[in-house]
């Protein structure tokens, strides 16, 4: 083989090989990229006397009414007689309404953690 078809033969291998470098997929990113990523905690809202239902809002949406109440210290997200409400991490408001009165605030949810607010 001549020095110069040595140089195209070593040229057309390189081209072939970075082409099919270029051209391979990383299929577990494409996949990965696609989908949402969960970024959601929970927000236990309870009262610890009993003052009547109280109606709760979440950013201007009525989630529910709590219609019990819980004196033995601080509840668990999903306890029967409060109200637990799953978010998207970041920053929040309520307001609740009573009998006894109206209370509005900000929060935040952290991803993955249950939050507890004691309302009133």
């Amino acid at each position: 083989m001549k020095p110069g078809n040595k140089l195209i033969y070593i040229i057309i291998l390189s081209i072939i090989f970075i082409f099919c470098i270029i051209s391979c997929k990383k299929e577990n990113n494409e996949a990965t990229e696609n989908q949402p990523v969960s970024s959601t905690g929970q927000v236990v809202f309870w009262v610890s006397e009993d003052i009547g239902y109280v109606n709760l809002y979440v950013d201007g949406v009525n989630e529910g009414t709590i219609k019990g109440y819980y004196n033995s210290g601080i509840p668990e997200c999903g306890d029967s007689r409060c109200l637990t409400v799953t978010l998207q991490g970041g920053s929040h408001s309520y307001t609740a309404t009573s009998n006894i009165g109206n209370s509005t605030e900000k929060f935040s949810v952290i991803d993955g953690a249950c939050k507890q607010i004691k309302l009133f």
